[in-house]
């Protein structure tokens, strides 16, 4: 009995298999074997041996159902083309009929010689189809390794511009930080102004740019530094310029429907941005950026430039506060803490910003109890010590962006901006608690002891303006003084 071996009877690929037209070869060997003994009987022997080769390229190719049906029609066949050319020997009958049995034994005594190698031939052919199979698997490995090594190539380049915009973003980051930290220099106004342009240029290259500063009481800025080559005047009004006019940043590009600003050359500018340096709701100036080629100011650069214009802003009204600070006496002489104009005015701007964020605001004020009686017992000298005192008493207890001030002889303001009630009111507590550290020292020294009545007024709660805040947190302290003193009072 034949072993069977699974091969697909279709046309083979290129795996190792023969295409279908091949395995038609046996059975055309066949049918030529039966006309060649038909038309020439002197090829009778060669003939013989016709099937017995188609039957070897049926063993190579065929699958096993055809090879069965293929080896049957070869022993037929060649049966017949043996009886015809024992035919026509000139022999007697019987040993013709002799003749004729020997040779279909000998043929199928071949056959069946032929089938022992069946097994070997099927196991070359499974061997063929396994090697096909695994070079086809082969191939198909090796297409996702390339798409998979595509994909990590894509990958990497993707990761590679990630890592620029990340270091990008970083430096600019860094730039923003260095303008920002200018608010706090002691340069001149003329050598930060010129700093905010030196990065200003590092964070834009490529384009040109210029600072324009606000002149004091005038709507008119005046050209500052400048980078490259900017197309604009040395004067602006605020109503020649879109952005000035508005408040708000401007961008316009040559071809747009949008009208140019009145101080742009259209013919040398592709785009160009104004943004407006605004703080406290003033306008301190403007930043000016032009690029000659399209497509410079994507979103990302105008939300820089936005950042950087804020940064700037911030640096200027510093710079403004500070020169007003310069030419006024802010600090108080004695104690060193700033003196009620200053807060006056602070408390103003402080009170603007969080009225416009919508942020808490507190006021305390303290005066200080029998500080006449320390004069009188201990003279002038004494109260001044007492009063400094109690400056770096409360100098210590604020906060960075916190104000402490001299109100009056006897009384002091503390301004915390974006404080809540319960810090404001555990502020006053500890102050007026950690003035007995103070009366220990004061006995000692022989000095009257002395202590504290505070009075607390929050915005909006006990008043929308500096003048109401202040006048709600003297009558708190009126109240206290009236309770008997050392006592924190609420307006």
């Amino acid at each position: 009995m034949l072993t069977t071996v699974r091969r697909p009877d279709k046309a083979y690929d290129v795996a190792g298999r023969v295409p279908r037209g091949r395995r038609a070869a046996p059975w055309l060997l066949l049918g030529v074997a039966v006309v060649a003994a038909v038309l020439f009987p002197w090829l009778l022997p060669v003939l013989v041996l016709v099937p017995l080769l188609a039957v070897l390229f049926a063993l190579l190719w065929m699958a096993p159902a055809s090879l069965r049906m293929l080896g049957v029609a070869a022993w037929v066949v060649t049966l017949v083309v043996g009886t015809l050319g024992v035919a026509n020997l000139n022999l007697p009958l019987s040993y013709r009929a002799l003749a004729e049995v020997a040779m279909a034994a000998t043929a199928t005594f071949l056959f069946l010689r032929l089938w022992k190698f069946h097994d070997l031939f099927s196991s070359i052919a499974q061997t063929r189809e396994i090697n096909g199979g695994l070079e086809q698997r082969l191939r198909q490995e090796s297409r996702a390794v390339q798409h998979l090594m595509t994909q990590i190539g894509h990958s990497k380049t993707v990761q590679k511009a990630l890592e620029m915009e990340v270091q990008q973003r970083g430096e600019d980051l860094n730039l923003l930080n260095r303008l920002g930290a200018l608010a706090w220099t002691e340069s001149v106004p003329q050598e930060s102004c010129a700093q905010m342009a030196d990065l200003t240029r590092q964070l834009f290259p490529g384009c040109h740019g210029v600072l324009y500063l606000t002149l004091p009481g005038q709507e008119k800025v005046q050209k500052g530094p400048a980078w490259g080559a900017p197309a604009t005047r040395e004067h602006l009004g605020f109503n020649e310029c879109r952005g000035l006019r508005a408040g708000q940043s401007y961008f316009v590009r040559r071809g747009d429907q949008e009208p140019l600003c009145a101080h742009l050359q259209p013919t040398v500018t592709a785009e160009s941005l104004c943004v407006p340096l605004r703080a406290d709701d003033q306008t301190l100036g403007l930043l000016h950026l032009s690029a000659v080629t399209g497509g410079y100011f994507n979103a990302e650069k105008q939300t820089l430039a936005h950042l950087a214009a804020r940064q700037m802003a911030l640096v200027l009204a510093h710079l403004q506060l500070r020169e007003t600070m310069q030419e006024q006496s802010v600090s108080d002489p004695l104690t060193h803490l700033y003196n009620r104009q200053y807060m006056e005015e602070s408390l103003k701007r402080e009170m603007r910003r969080v009225s416009r964020h919508q942020r808490p605001l507190g006021v305390i004020m303290i005066d200080v109890d029998n500080l006449q009686g320390v004069k009188e017992q201990s003279g002038e000298n004494a109260a001044d010590a007492l009063l400094r005192e109690l400056a770096a008493l409360l100098q210590s207890s604020i906060r960075g962006g916190d104000i402490a001030s001299r109100y009056t002889d006897d009384e002091f303001v503390l301004v915390l901006p974006d404080a809540p009630y319960s810090i404001i009111r555990q502020r006053a507590e500890q102050l007026r608690q950690e003035v007995c550290h103070l009366q220990a020292q004061q006995r000692a020294q022989g000095v009257c002891p002395v202590t504290l009545s505070i009075g607390i007024a929050t915005f909006p709660d006990h008043g929308v303006t500096d003048k109401a805040l202040l006048k709600a947190a003297s009558a708190a302290v009126a109240r206290a003084k009236q309770d008997g003193g050392d006592l924190v009072t609420v307006a």
